[in-house]
């Protein structure tokens, strides 16, 4: 991570030296939640920081509750959860093949803007205009076979999603697939009181004092 991110690494350094700097681990750096993985944080120049997986903080009388997204996303709350493993295929597969075939003619491909897709699943409709079509069908049956190597998938699924068209597959992941409107509903549970916050943080509810929770994807 320090190797990758030098400038953002020695922005958050000079933080930690300045004052407390806290860091709420999330799906894509749960390794800093683990046993442990504070103590290394020395060794990259964030030897003062903090890692909570829940912070609450008293602003203005005001109760902050700040939780990472994955938190109330059940693909991502684990590391079995599945989103890893896509996530995982993203970079070690999917990238590195687009960067070796490349692009059908007079198309223009960026493999590295594909991270940003949210949700990943969304891949498919953006390759189906990256490659030709023979191209695409062998990536399209491969990368489903990838998935279930890697327990994203169960197998039987992936085999009948191979029967499929990738139309059938992008609309079904259009449908199915709404992280946005999963996590915001939640958060609207848990203020009008209907679901409680994760690690035992304070209740929350809707009026003047309103005690804020902030969870970020």
């Amino acid at each position: 991570m320090h190797r990758s991110n030098p400038l953002a690494l020695r922005a958050l350094a000079d933080l930690a030296r300045e004052g407390r700097l806290t860091l709420v681990p999330g799906n894509h750096d749960r390794h800093l939640g683990e046993p442990g993985a504070a103590a290394s944080l020395g060794g990259i120049g964030l030897g003062p920081a903090r890692v909570e997986v829940s912070v609450t903080r008293d602003l203005g009388g005001r109760t902050v509750v700040l939780q990472h997204g994955h938190e109330h996303d059940p693909a991502n709350a684990t590391r079995t959860g599945g989103g890893e493993a896509m996530t995982s295929c993203m970079h070690h597969a999917v990238i590195p093949f687009l960067r070796s075939h490349g692009a059908r003619r007079n198309v223009r491909m960026n493999p590295d803007r594909i991270v940003a897709l949210r949700p990943e699943e969304s891949v498919i409709s953006v390759l189906q205009r990256w490659l030709d079509r023979r191209s695409f069908d062998r990536f399209f049956r491969a990368y489903l076979e990838l998935l279930a190597d890697n327990g994203y998938l169960p197998r039987a699924a992936a085999w009948v999603a191979r029967l499929a068209s990738p139309n059938r597959i992008r609309k079904v992941v259009e449908n199915a697939d709404r992280l946005w409107e999963r996590t915001g509903q939640r958060a609207l549970e848990v203020l009008r009181g209907e679901r409680s916050l994760p690690h035992g943080a304070p209740p929350t509810r809707v009026g003047r004092s309103t005690p804020r929770c902030r969870c970020s994807n």
